[in-house]
């Protein structure tokens, strides 16, 4: 659900935390999951599996943390280090972020787009402003031009995390969002303050288990 600076604010605020053996392949893990919408043909069940949505529960933090226990002897410890960040960040934006957004939209009596539509105009054109305030980007930007995908059997491909990474490094080219609608229902501190809570959240929640 979070769009990539949401992502990688949150990677980034957890580097200044923890002590990462490789940052280029941690902040390609936390943007990675979403490497497959680069997968030709992909399926709804290919992604839910990829992001550990379970076919008949809703997801839950343990099942996030058990995907890190799981893969502790992985090879690139800080790939699946930050791909387990990316659901996480997932799960406590769904929370929060995209709860409130709801009762926004919801409470709005003549919306002028779908619900769907509403969603992306705010996030796209608040993660081009995240991307332009951001007084680590070009730092993280370093770190993800150097880095090498891995694959996680059943869930990414070394070529798909590839792949959207350099959709990632390109999106921004631009300066400004395709969506063009006022921003209504998420404001740019609801963005920001989510990295900086969300962040804390997830190193109490990792700290036992990385």
């Amino acid at each position: 659900m979070p769009l990539p600076m949401v992502h990688l604010g949150v990677a980034k605020h957890l580097a200044d935390k923890f002590s990462i053996e490789d940052l280029s392949s941690f902040y390609l893990g936390s943007i990675a999951p979403d490497g497959i919408y680069t997968r030709e043909g992909f399926t709804r069940e290919q992604k839910l599996k990829n992001h550990l949505i379970p076919a008949d529960r809703p997801r839950t933090v343990e099942d996030i943390l058990d995907f890190l226990r799981e893969h502790s002897d992985f090879s690139d410890k800080s790939f699946v280090l930050g791909y387990t960040v990316h659901i996480l960040t997932d799960q406590l934006y769904n929370e929060s972020v995209y709860k409130v957004y709801l009762e926004r939209y919801n409470a709005d009596t003549s919306p002028i787009q779908d619900k769907t539509w509403a969603y992306y105009n705010d996030t796209d054109i608040l993660d081009f402003e995240l991307f332009k305030r951001a007084d680590w980007r070009e730092e993280v930007w370093s770190y993800l031009g150097k880095s090498h995908g891995s694959t996680v059997d059943g869930y990414i491909t070394s070529e798909e995390a590839e792949k959207w990474r350099d959709r990632t490094l390109r999106w921004y080219d631009s300066g400004e969002s395709e969506h063009k609608n006022p921003v209504k229902y998420i404001t740019y501190d609801d963005q920001w303050k989510f990295t900086v809570d969300a962040a804390e959240k997830i190193f109490d929640l990792i700290s036992d288990v990385f």
